[in-house]
């Protein structure tokens, strides 16, 4: 069958697209508060996501992510190769493990008569895998790529500041953060946000709209009008993450991008969110759309992708 082919043959160049793919994708589409065309930060372009998406997509191959850790690793050191900023460590972070079990599907030959809806509940045991599976050696990649990223999402945790000697894996790593970070948590509870919530719904958007851009910012509303952003919280605390999620389910219950009156809300929420002389940048929200973009091309291949220009 046209999946199994698909995701047997990964070892060519088919993750590396979907990855670059997804990224691209993402950061063109105008979400509210975060970089796309026209809109970019003081520190920030949308170039530099741009490059990044192209720099970073070589480390998503079979052979690296043998080793979810060094694949972390190699993707951020590529993408920083050429960006001094950190554009990508959330994707990387959500990606890397989602390309892994992929991969492990077609080594372990367990595509065979499995029917396409039936792929999901495939892929969460393969995650599950994937995950009990990281070890001393993943989290001290990882840490070494938050530290090159200078990113704050594990950088200090009670138990195991990585600054430190690496004595628990990765995923035990993330336990102890993921009361704090959407990623972390992902990470803790087997993808459970974005297999579950998040790519369905991006799933039944895609179906809604006759455009891939205004399906991203309606599914990243729906998200972030339920799960308050990581990001926001860590910067500003939960005051502020609170009201961002606020304001976003009262644009979903006016119909979103769906209604006129929705989609002049999300206008004025994007300069709400800009208003601030520190942005205020729902990121982590913006990494689990890139992550379910990630999940829906791997699933649907070129032909999905096709879909979209229509």
């Amino acid at each position: 069958m046209d999946l199994e082919r698909r995701i047997m043959d990964l070892k060519d160049s088919k993750i590396s697209h979907a990855f670059e793919i997804a990224c691209l994708i993402e950061v063109s589409s105008p979400k509210p508060g975060n970089i796309y065309p026209g809109r970019s930060f003081s520190d920030l372009h949308y170039r530099d996501f741009l490059i990044s998406a192209a720099a970073a997509s070589d480390a998503f191959n079979c052979s690296d992510l043998k080793n979810p850790g060094r694949g972390i690793l190699k993707a951020v050191e590529n993408t920083h190769l050429y960006v001094d900023s950190n554009t990508n460590l959330g994707i990387i972070l959500l990606c890397v493990p989602v390309a892994a079990a992929f991969c492990q599907l077609g080594e372990n030959n367990k595509l065979d008569n499995i029917k396409k809806n039936d792929i999901i509940l495939l892929l969460k045991e393969e995650i599950k895998s994937v995950l009990n599976s990281l070890t001393k050696a993943d989290a001290e990649a990882a840490y070494q790529a938050i530290n090159l990223s200078r990113a704050g999402n594990l950088s200090k945790v009670k138990e195991a500041d990585i600054r430190e000697e690496v004595n628990i894996t990765l995923l035990e790593a993330m336990r102890l953060a993921e009361k704090r970070d959407k990623i972390a948590a992902e990470y803790a509870g087997g993808f459970a946000l974005t297999l579950d919530f998040t790519y369905p719904r991006l799933k039944n958007n895609l179906l809604y709209f006759d455009d891939i851009e205004s399906a991203v910012v309606q599914t990243y509303l729906e998200v972030l009008s339920r799960y308050r952003d990581s990001l926001i919280f860590r910067k500003y605390g939960s005051k502020t993450a609170d009201l961002v999620s606020q304001k976003a389910l009262k644009i979903i219950d006016r119909g979103g991008l769906k209604t006129k009156t929705g989609q002049k809300m999300t206008e004025e929420f994007d300069g709400f969110l800009r208003s601030r002389e520190e942005k205020v940048n729902p990121g982590t929200t913006a990494d689990l759309i890139t992550a379910a973009l990630f999940l829906s091309i791997l699933i649907g291949g070129p032909k999905f992708v096709k879909s979209w220009t229509r």
